[in-house]
């Protein structure tokens, strides 16, 4: 059975993953920026070093998260081009529950939609797979 759809699935996501960080770094990092200055702005002399360290670490976070996802998108990549045919491939499927528990954990929907969707169709075609092959065996036999 080849596994033109769930490549091609998994090219969505790594597309949505790319477009998601980028998103996250250019809109909200340069956002949380300009918020910044006008915080620091508005804020009192006391309170300047507070603000500072604060919009420093929540612009850090998010560009942290912008760039896993970037990283996750480029990995998706590379997983579709190592996916095989009518195989079942165990590190394939503990690398969507890991991208599954992350897109949870993160909140992101549309991603987290695209890897449970992807997991339900890859485990249904490996229970194809392995009844293919008990066939054969059996035939042979």
């Amino acid at each position: 059975m080849t596994r033109t759809l769930e490549r091609n699935i998994l090219r969505f996501g790594a597309v949505w993953n790319l477009v998601n960080g980028l998103i996250t770094i250019i809109g909200f990092g340069s956002q949380i920026r300009v918020d910044g200055i006008q915080g620091l702005s508005d804020a009192t002399m006391a309170n300047k070093d507070l603000v500072g360290s604060l919009i420093d670490s929540v612009f850090m976070v998010v560009m942290a998260y912008g760039l896993l996802q970037i990283a996750i998108g480029v990995l998706n990549f590379v997983v579709v081009r190592n996916m095989r045919d009518n195989k079942i491939q165990k590190g394939f499927i503990i690398w969507l529950a890991i991208l599954m528990i992350l897109s949870l954990i993160t909140m992101d929907i549309i991603g987290t939609l695209i890897y449970v969707v992807l997991f339900v169709l890859y485990l249904s075609r490996n229970k194809a797979i392995r009844l293919q092959k008990q066939l054969q065996y059996q035939n042979q036999i």
